[in-house]
């Protein structure tokens, strides 16, 4: 019931998505697609939870009857003798014990099952965000050996007419080989990141090597409490201590319960070439042990400490709900002053040129405007990198599902290829 409700949730949240405003998948929803059906780590993460699911039906069978059956011949007897016998539990505290954890332990595996797959779409998101930085920087420091070049040449011409010094062309040349040799390094980190992508996908990543707008985000936030409230409620490593607190205290049941007798009602029929014997009846047994009683204590202790796990998670989510919804906010505000900070080192560049050719400025002021606006541009990707990151982990830690997430994510980072859906 418990996996039913989940479901109903889940779907709800995607209604719910697709009624806001439909998008067309982008390039990392797809590759999350993928990811599902090729990562190791997350295929593991499908046999655990299958594993755990069918523990949980074992569970649930605690109290059939068992059969037995036997075949025998022995060396004081001609005959063979068949033996068939039928037990069913009647009172039995620990069989009574594990069939309390068919819920919990049901539910436990859905809830690491759902934790596992928040870790994959963090892996992704990190892979596709390091592969966008570095493809940003290459192209941005493709940008500056264009205009370092255009420098160094002007400072060459200048320098055979003798209206420049040997500095100028020196200090453009230095800037200019510091660019080429920082491309090599920026292409193999490149390489490296589509690698890992390909790792975790299992296809190439060309289609997530994307350019990321200039532009302001629009990112849709609710209030603080809300995210907290859902955090709380159902976040699956919440979910998950919650039912092994579950487990615990069932566990001391169990321990308790080593001190009850056993009752079964029995039924055996014993055969023979000579005669049959039928036998009903109850057999009682009190299995009385001196470490039952460090068992109860021992329950006990690990029933308090499930207790404590569970505050402590509750009080780390809150903390990082908090964190992360500050963090997107203050990336919200934080895209616009780089926009203007890029159009200001734009125009910085220029007037530096301006001035340049009027004999105003010199040429290591050209060269500083110019390194200065590739900053500000790399500060700017960073910064929207640094958004989405943020975004992702606050949705996950408040219990958003991962699809509707990964959509309002890539939405947030790659705007231009999320087109709203006319």
């Amino acid at each position: 019931m418990r996996g039913l409700m989940l479901n109903k949730k889940y779907l709800g949240c995607l209604v719910l998505a697709c009624s806001a405003g439909a998008a067309i998948a982008g390039p990392l929803v797809n590759a999350l697609g993928q990811a599902r059906q090729f990562d190791p780590a997350f295929q593991a993460a499908k046999s655990e939870r299958d594993a755990k699911l069918i523990d949980s039906q074992v569970t649930s069978v605690a109290y059939y009857p068992q059969f037995q059956g036997s075949y025998s011949k022995l060396e004081v007897e001609t005959s063979t003798r068949q033996t068939y016998g039928l037990t069913q539990p009647l009172i039995d505290a620990g069989r009574y014990a594990t069939l309390k954890e068919t819920e919990p332990r049901a539910v436990l595996a859905s809830a690491t099952f759902q934790f596992r797959e928040q870790e994959l779409g963090q892996r992704l998101l990190a892979a596709v965000v390091e592969l966008l930085k570095q493809s940003e920087s290459l192209r941005l420091n493709q940008s500056k050996i264009e205009a370092l070049q255009g420098q160094a040449t002007s400072a060459q011409k200048s320098f055979e007419l003798g209206q420049g010094t040997i500095t100028d062309l020196r200090d453009a040349q230095v800037r200019l080989d510091q660019a080429r040799a920082d491309s090599l390094t920026l292409e193999a980190l490149i390489g490296s990141a589509k690698r890992q992508i390909a790792a975790i996908t299992g296809a190439s990543a060309n289609d997530l090597q994307a350019r990321v707008p200039q532009a302001r985000r629009n990112v849709p936030m609710q209030p603080m409490d809300g995210y907290v409230d859902r955090g709380v409620k159902a976040n699956p490593q919440i979910v998950a201590a919650q039912q092994n607190q579950k487990i615990a205290q069932i566990n001391t049941l169990r321990a308790d319960g080593a001190l009850f007798p056993v009752v079964n009602a029995v039924y055996t029929t014993t055969s023979t070439s000579l005669a049959a014997n039928n036998y009903f009846g109850l057999t009682v047994s009190l299995p009385l042990q001196a470490a039952s009683f460090y068992q109860m204590k021992g329950a006990a202790a690990n029933a308090l400490k499930s207790q404590e796990d569970v505050r402590d998670i509750e009080a780390k989510t809150r903390i990082e709900i908090q964190r992360f919804w500050s963090l997107v906010n203050a990336g919200l505000q934080e895209i616009p002053i780089r926009l203007s900070a890029i159009e200001s080192a734009q125009l910085s560049v220029e007037a530096n040129e301006k001035s340049f050719k009027g004999g105003v400025r010199s040429q290591i002021d050209v060269l500083n405007s110019i390194q200065t606006l590739f900053q500000v541009q790399q500060d700017f990707v960073t910064a929207v990198l640094s958004l989405a990151d943020n975004y992702l982990n606050l949705l996950l830690q408040s219990a958003t599902p991962l699809d509707e997430a990964m959509v309002l994510v890539e939405q947030a980072l790659l705007p231009s290829m999320t087109t709203p859906a006319r």
